[in-house]
Order: structure tokens, then C-alpha cells, then sequence
């Protein structure tokens, strides 16, 4: 399936009834809905007196097809549309409320991605649908961004107004500098952005690097190959709890008199949940016990 990355018109079809219950036939082109080969198509109509729920799959010709009650003229409806894979999975979704008007019955419906696995470039460029909650986030899976995308991300994450559960694990990224995802800078951050997994190849997680993404929460992975945390990386989130995919290991935490003075070592040992959130930081040789710089 050719990913979507913009919004799309629905299907349209027609019934002969104006004023009675005849039954009316819409039809769905595969292809203008970015259906899969082993895709459903939902279709859900709701109003005054009209409740539609019904799921269907192409036909060869590459059609899916509905047969509805009849609605009469003027009537208010909502409809809405859901593109499935064959997982279950809702790849696209959109709704539009309006009024029927003579026979024609035309479903003009926008699809916005409800979830989405791309390059960070189709990524900023990609439009959701509306109207999730922080309680149902879109799962954004990056498979393709170096260091340098961070920023772009950030601000779409920011800016798009939907829900988002981001997955950087499958990146070439190996650093998060400092402030990459502070929601000082990007305010929408602190709404939007409900989850992250950390890149796999990640060697470096900077100072304040989610501050204040209140959206946050449970707990972080940190990746085998991290050796630096900065100071602060979950500052004001909702993030509980860190864990290492690499137990045991020995970290230094560091603690700065009033930002100011450092004392190296105030700390050591395995990172566990309780030593989640404040001011950890490992020592590495190549950039100094005290603090880093980046690489």
C-alpha cells in the first residue's frame, strides 16, 4: 500500500429515494482510500434516526461497495470512515457532518493518517486526522533520521495538534541534545507528545532533553549503548521511572551546587527505577567526569 501523507476526498455514490426508506448504494474506489489488499473499509453513519455501522472489503474490480437505508431529505448526518489493515489497525480516519440534500447522496469525508511508519521527512509532512485524545495517541514510528532531523520533528510533534506516541528506536540517531524536545521551546510538546522509545543506537541523551512534556509518562528504556545521561532529561514530565536495557550496569549521577558548582560522584550505582528523574549523569572518559559537549 502507497502510504498517504496528505488528506484525501472520500467516495461518493447515489439513491433514486428523496422522502422514503430506499435502500441507497455508496461506493468506495480502493485505491482513492489507500485501502490495503487485506483491508476493511468502516463506514458509519449516525443522525436522526439513522444508524449505519457496516465494514466491508474490495471486490476485484478494486470497489467497496455499501447498501444503506434510505435518508430522507434534510436530514443531519455524521459520517464516518475508517481504513483498517487486515491487523485491525486503523491507518486512516476522518468525519464530516452534514445535511443530505436531494437524492443525491455524496460521502465528502477528509482522511487524515491515524497512525503512521516513515522517514522523518514524510513525517513533518504528513497530515492526521483530528480528534484523538491523550488516552488513544497515534503511534509515530521514525524509520528513517539522523541528529539532525530532531528538531523538525519536535516541531511538527508541536504543531500538528494530534496525539502522538513517537518510536525512534529503528533510527540511525545516536544523540539527543540538550533541550531537543523542551517544551519551553515548543509548547505543544508539553500536550501532544504522550510516549517515546529512545533509539536503539542512542549513546547520548542531553540535558533537559523532554523538559516539561507533562504529557509524558510510565516509564523510559534507556538503550544499551547510551553512556551519558545529562542533567534533567525528564524535568517536569510525567515519566516515573527509568530502566536499563542493560541491568546492572554503573552509572555516576552528578549534582551542580545552584547550577553552578559541580560535584562529581555524588552518587553511583545500578540506575534503578527509584533514581528516575533527577540530575543523573554517567561519567565517560573521552568527554570528562564533570560535564559534556556535543559530539
Amino acid at each position: 500500500m502507497e502510504r498517504v501523507v496528505a488528506q484525501l476526498a472520500g467516495g461518493s455514490g447515489s439513491g433514486n429515494g428523496t422522502d422514503g426508506p430506499i435502500t441507497q448504494k455508496v461506493t468506495f474506489d480502493k485505491n482513492n482510500i489507500g485501502l490495503p489488499d487485506d483491508g476493511t473499509l468502516t463506514l458509519v453513519i449516525t443522525g436522526d434516526g439513522v444508524d449505519v455501522d457496516k465494514t466491508g472489503t474490495a471486490d476485484a474490480d478494486g470497489n467497496v461497495s455499501f447498501e444503506i437505508p434510505g435518508i430522507l431529505t434534510g436530514t443531519e448526518i455524521t459520517v464516518t470512515l475508517m481504513v483498517k489493515s487486515s491487523d485491525g489497525t486503523i491507518l486512516y480516519t476522518g468525519t464530516n457532518t452534514q445535511t443530505l440534500v436531494g437524492s443525491e447522496f455524496t460521502v465528502d469525508v477528509k482522511l487524515g493518517l491515524a497512525s503512521f511508519s516513515g522517514t522523518a521527512a514524510e513525517f513533518v509532512s504528513a497530515v492526521f486526522a483530528s480528534g484523538n485524545t491523550a488516552d488513544t495517541p497515534y503511534t509515530v514510528r521514525i524509520t528513517s533520521a539522523t541528529n539532525a532531523d530532531l528538531a523538525s520533528i519536535a516541531s511538527a510533534i508541536a504543531s500538528k495538534g494530534v496525539y502522538v506516541k513517537l518510536d525512534l528506536s529503528d533510527t540511525s540517531i545516536d544523540y539527543i541534545g540538550d533541550d531537543t524536545f523542551n517544551a519551553s521551546s515548543n509548547a505543544g510538546l508539553a500536550t501532544y507528545l504522550t510516549g517515546i522509545e529512545l533509539p536503539s543506537g542512542l549513546t547520548c541523551l542531553g540535558h533537559r532533553a523532554f523538559k516539561g512534556c507533562t504529557a509524558l509518562s510510565g516509564s523510559v528504556t534507556i538503550p544499551s549503548l547510551c553512556t551519558v545521561i545529562g542533567q534533567d532529561p525528564f524535568l517536569d514530565t510525567g515519566v516515573t521511572s527509568l530502566s536499563d536495557a542493560t541491568p546492572g550496569r554503573t552509572w555516576s549521577r552528578k549534582w551542580e551546587m545552584g547550577g553552578l558548582v559541580p560535584i562529581p560522584n555524588a552518587w553511583s550505582g545500578t540506575l534503578a527505577d527509584s533514581d528516575a528523574l533527577s540530575r543523573i549523569d554517567a561519567n565517560r572518559p573521552d568527554i570528562g567526569s564533570y560535564n559534556y559537549s556535543t559530539p
